[in-house]
């Protein structure tokens, strides 16, 4: 623990105002990080940057408040206590606010290093790539995290530190004048040099083919395949649905009845998942993290909350209370969240395919009223399972039918950044042109 934040517990510990409470909850979180962009061979951005934040949580005649601040300056910090009790003066007396119960053993010191790593230099490995139909983005990171928190009654105190490599390789190429992604890979290590020339390689190809692909928007029933990727990316845009504060405030359209999925559909959060650079022994409120299953063989079963909205379910939190950006204060989210894997993979769907849609990447979602979506993409046609050349698709559909409609999911999972999938066939999707 630096000096620094020695005297900011030290000023809060004395402060009139934080002797009085009923209880507090203090939190530091420092994050350093080196980034470099390399956009076809070339440096696009280098910058390295530190991020404070501290976040104060009081509870003060049973009135829960909060407030965050950037700074470590006696100023900042007298800010921080004013606009922490300013925002409990405002709230109403909340039975349900309370700070979760540390156990030993969730009492931790942790440093966590990921294996292998960015190499010190951070240099592009394509320095001669040139396409007139493709771009390359390599994006390579650094990041240390230090994260402390403290609680007034307990007198307990956690700590870790962490130190990850992240490393994400993207190819987007033009279809029908728009920059559309084509291949993305995550990576706690950089790929070595001639595994980026074999990938580079099989999407090159399909690059040069999506430059003159047609555009597919028709009406009817198709066969439906995502790609890990498609997959992975529609996972994210409605994993929100699964927050309980969203549920609560009538946010989610789980709050008004709860569908059932195929059963070849199971979901889950994983904040120890093995291969994550998210994974941390314990969230922003000293929860332990866990495995959640959120669907389970098409069964909504769980959702993700801290310890207020599942106190209110008479539940304990499942340890979502995080911090989705170093800039942000923390907030119920998502650590490593993945369809789980079944058999088969997106070759052996094709073969089974007589005629049907395959979806590479998602472009954009826009979202209209109630669950119906428009989604652009890039993909191809199958024919007899047969690829045809690349197309670029749009049409219109409801995303709780798509995954009401999941005939197989592969075994191919591959995570993306916070978000993963196996490749998932969906049969006679009905799309809207």
């Amino acid at each position: 623990m630096t000096d620094s934040f020695d005297e900011v517990i030290e000023y809060v510990r004395l402060h009139p105002k934080m002797i009085v409470v009923d209880d507090y909850e203090l939190s530091f979180c420092r994050s350093k990080g080196s980034q470099k962009i390399f956009q076809d061979g070339k440096i696009l951005e280098n910058r390295g940057e530190e991020e404070n934040c501290v976040t104060l949580r009081v509870i003060h005649r049973k009135q829960p408040g909060c407030a965050a601040v950037t700074g470590l300056e006696k100023e900042s910090i007298q800010h921080l206590i004013e606009n922490a009790f300013a925002s409990s003066s405002l709230s109403s007396p909340n039975p349900w606010f309370r700070f979760p119960i540390w156990k030993a053993n969730t009492i931790l010191s942790k440093s966590v290093e990921n294996p292998g790593g960015v190499p010190e230099e951070m240099n592009t490995l394509i320095p001669d790539f040139s396409s007139a139909h493709s771009s390359v983005i390599e994006n390579y990171a650094v990041e240390d995290t230090h994260l402390e928190i403290i609680r007034k009654t307990e007198r307990t105190h956690l700590s870790y530190q962490k130190k990850i490599h992240r490393f994400s390789f993207r190819v987007l190429a033009q279809c029908q004048g728009t920059r559309t992604l084509l291949k993305e890979e995550h990576a706690r290590r950089a790929l070595c040099l001639e595994e980026q020339k074999k990938t580079l390689a099989r999407v090159l190809k399909l690059s040069e083919a999506i430059t003159q692909a047609e555009r597919f928007s028709r009406s009817g029933k198709f066969p439906l395949l995502f790609s890990p990727l498609a997959a992975a990316q529609m996972v994210q845009e409605i994993f929100p649905w699964f927050y309980s504060d969203r549920i609560l405030s009538r946010k989610s359209p789980f709050s008004e009845n709860r569908p059932r999925f195929s059963s070849k559909i199971s979901l889950v959060d994983d904040g120890c998942y093995f291969d994550s650079p998210y994974s941390d022994p314990f969230d922003c409120e000293g929860v332990p993290s866990q495995k959640t299953e959120l669907i389970k063989e098409g069964k909504i079963v769980g959702t993700l909350s801290d310890t207020e909205t599942a106190t209110r379910d008479n539940r304990v939190s499942t340890g979502n209370f995080v911090r989705t950006h170093r800039r942000y204060p923390p907030s119920i989210g998502v650590t490593t969240a993945y369809i789980e894997p079944g058999e088969g993979n997106f070759a052996e769907f094709v073969r089974n395919i007589s005629h049907g849609i395959a979806l590479e990447s998602i472009q954009s979602i826009h979202w209209e009223k109630g669950s119906r979506c428009i989604l652009s993409g890039c993909g191809w046609l199958i024919d007899s399972g047969s690829i045809l050349p690349q197309i670029g698709i749009r049409f219109a559909f409801n995303p709780l039918e798509l995954f009401c409609r999941a005939a197989s999911v592969g075994k191919d999972l591959i995570i993306f950044d916070h978000f993963g999938s196996p490749s998932i066939l969906f049969e006679e999707m009905p799309l809207e042109a």
